[in-house]
């Protein structure tokens, strides 16, 4: 709803349940929500949010519930600079169920500058997300809202015209920046990227990563404590890899290969050698026809009698069949992965073999009904495990109907 004072928006959704999950793991999720845009200059943009969730266990009552408010700006501080920052905090009680229950309170806050002066580009970015806070439609977080971090992201490229685009990324961050019962780990990496077209149908690129993960600040508590005990971390990683692409006819060819040494001070044990090499083809005709095809090899090499070495390559066919009139796609798709690991003394721990055969089919309605589709995707699966004996085949077979309303209106 627009309005002199600015632009007012809302929604609600009471339905949110795990596909196929059965009635022991189903949960029903209300959410709720709305959001307020300020009548602003074009340079600048204002918007305040708030969301609700409450999530319903199998047995119909409320086990987990929460509020979020945030508030996001947006400034364009000349033609090539804009300046973003986000604030917001939570409310959030994890188990409604138990009454001393209490509930939650943290923030988080996020600023960016980017900019373009030339043919530079520059993207810095800084966060600080406190411990308590959450994402109420998600109580257990996941790994992109990880709490209690601090971290900063400085992205760089630069295109030159005969020497190619050249590209640096620096990231610092800070896990459990506030110790109470375990270390503070610190996180550095550097990230250089160079890539540059060999002439009009190859494109070469490079790719080096080097990263140190440090302890920070250690609670008293934990002073005398062994490494294994306080989370202390002393650890480097270097890597590097380079592709080739090719175009050929109606067919892109692509090779890779990289090589990463991971080494651990405190526990060598983890310390391993990866390397890996990676080919596929992509072929796109003017007819009917497609193919996507992708294959790959990894082996692993580490020190100690527990870890030993590991090998996998997999290999991914997808064919794809199109007609456009009437709108039906066909996409068959092969998967087959082999995997072995061997201790070091030679002991072959795991030797693995799994497929996956199956493919997608869609049909657009014609006439009156083409604001429907139809699809359908089927699979087999099956793996088996040599060492163990196991032998585990699954089929999954999914069918969909979708309309579109207002078909005839593109926005």
């Amino acid at each position: 709803m627009k309005t002199p004072g600015g632009t007012f928006s809302g929604f609600t959704n009471t339905n949110d349940e795990a596909l196929g999950g059965g009635s022991s793991m189903n949960v029903q999720q209300r959410m709720e929500g709305a959001s307020w845009q300020a009548q602003l200059p074009k340079w600048a943009k204002f918007r305040a949010m708030w969301l609700n969730a409450v999530d319903m266990g199998a047995s119909g009552g409320p086990s987990a519930s929460g509020d979020a408010y945030g508030g996001l700006l947006n400034i364009q501080l000349t033609k090539k600079w804009q300046w973003t920052t986000e604030y917001a905090v939570s409310h959030d009680n994890p188990s409604t169920a138990i009454a001393s229950s209490p509930r939650e309170f943290g923030r988080a806050w996020r600023t960016v500058v980017t900019g373009q002066p030339g043919k530079t580009k520059v993207n810095i970015a800084y966060r600080d997300v406190s411990a308590d806070f959450g994402n109420p439609t998600n109580p257990g977080l996941t790994p992109n809202s990880q709490p209690n971090v601090r971290g900063l992201n400085a992205v760089i490229t630069q295109a030159t015209k005969k020497a190619g685009t050249f590209g640096l990324n620096y990231k610092y961050l800070a896990n459990n920046v506030r110790p109470t019962t375990s270390d503070e780990l610190l996180l550095n990496t550097f990230d250089e990227t160079w890539s540059k077209p060999l002439d009009k149908k190859t494109n070469l690129s490079l790719d080096a990563r080097q990263s140190l993960t440090e302890t920070g600040t250690v609670p008293a508590a934990l002073l005398s404590t062994a490494p294994a005990a306080s989370g202390a971390q002393d650890m480097r990683d270097l890597s590097g890899n380079i592709n080739l692409s090719r175009k050929v006819g109606a067919a892109t060819l692509t090779l890779g290969g990289q090589r990463d040494w991971l080494h651990n001070t405190l526990f060598s044990v983890n310390s391993t050698i990866t390397s890996s090499l990676n080919a596929g083809s992509n072929l796109k005709t003017k007819g009917h026809f497609q193919l996507n095809t992708q294959a790959s090899v990894n082996w692993e090499s580490a020190n100690g009698l527990t870890t030993g070495d590991s090998r996998n390559v997999s290999v991914n066919v997808q064919p794809a069949l199109v007609w456009k009139k009437p709108a039906v796609q066909l996409s068959p798709l092969i998967t087959v992965s082999q995997g072995q690991t061997r201790l070091s003394n030679g002991t072959l721990t795991n030797d693995t073999l799994s497929g996956q055969y199956g493919g997608r089919f869609t049909w657009k309605l014609p006439g009156r009904m083409k604001f429907s589709t139809l699809s359908a995707q089927g699979s087999y699966n099956e793996s088996k495990n040599t060492v163990t004996g196991m032998n585990q085949p699954t089929t999954q077979l999914l069918a969909l109907w979708t309309t579109t309303w207002n078909h005839k209106h593109t926005f």
